[in-house]
């Protein structure tokens, strides 16, 4: 359980300059930036770092642990 309540925490703490980037993208839509916009580069961009988050996890299976300390 506290496993589970400190990864929320982490996971809360790294995302609160997200919301004010967000906030502030919002704000300043127009008819060039539409909020479809932002919301299709929130999900992008949140996968993107999914997905490379899940390769350096299995890099880290294939390359010997000495090498990564």
């Amino acid at each position: 359980m506290s496993l589970i309540l400190t990864t929320i925490l982490h996971f809360a703490a790294t995302n609160i300059d997200d919301i004010f980037l967000l906030l502030t993208w919002f704000l300043q839509r127009d008819s060039k930036l539409k909020s479809s916009h932002i919301i299709f580069g929130q999900y992008l961009g949140f996968i993107a770092l999914v997905i490379l988050s899940v390769i350096g996890a299995l890099g880290a299976l294939i390359i010997p642990q000495e090498w990564i300390g």
